[in-house]
């Protein structure tokens, strides 16, 4: 894998490859977002994320959301959906990204 590659997880919940957001660094790429399941919905647990939440057993086995599940509260969205950084910079210009 080179530095320019994005790798793709499967989902724990359903195995569907899942991506994250990624951003250049200059020396490669940096995840800037979680990975989300486009089948289930299901979604990464982020290392910032609310610590009062109550995560499920399956939660803090396999370190994702279940389906069906808020994102993660550090994640950037709009009407409450994840959204990648390039919309999320667009969305914020225009007074639109949801409020953390």
């Amino acid at each position: 894998m080179g530095a320019y590659d994005t790798p793709t997880r499967p989902c724990p919940y359903c195995g569907t490859e899942c991506e994250a957001d990624w951003v250049d660094v200059g020396v490669g790429y940096q995840q800037c977002g979680p990975y989300y399941c486009p089948n289930c919905g299901a979604s990464e647990i982020g290392p910032f994320d609310d610590e009062a939440r109550i995560l499920t057993d399956e939660e803090k086995k396999t370190g994702w959301y279940k389906p069906g599940s808020p994102v993660s509260d550090k994640a950037n969205t709009f009407k409450d959906c994840l959204v990648d950084h390039k919309t999320a910079k667009r969305l914020y210009e225009m007074g639109l990204l949801n409020k953390k």
